[in-house]
């Protein structure tokens, strides 16, 4: 409680902690494949972490640079969605 900074108002915090997240889980994976994944992943996560702070811009490179290193479920899901919020952001006249 309190006004101090939080970890939740903060997108370089938030990407900060995910990406401590991250650096532990390339340690399980034993094959390429796997590797390549796990790294898809981070950056979809970086995607949704910039899109939420409405950081459009960094956004969308997250965004084609997961679906390029490897286009998961949960990408292909949830990529129009993310997209359109971008270009919503972008039109609406928040630049990210």
């Amino acid at each position: 409680m309190g006004d101090h900074p939080r970890i939740t108002n903060s997108a370089g915090a938030v990407a900060a902690g995910h990406a401590a997240v991250h650096r532990r889980a390339l340690e399980t994976p034993s094959s390429t494949a796997e590797r390549r994944y796990v790294a898809a992943e981070h950056l979809w996560t970086l995607a949704e972490i910039e899109s939420r702070f409405g950081r459009s811009g960094p956004a969308v490179s997250y965004m084609v640079r997961s679906l390029l290193r490897r286009p998961t479920g949960r990408a292909l899901k949830r990529a129009p969605a993310l997209a359109f919020q971008a270009i919503s952001d972008l039109a609406g006249g928040r630049r990210g």
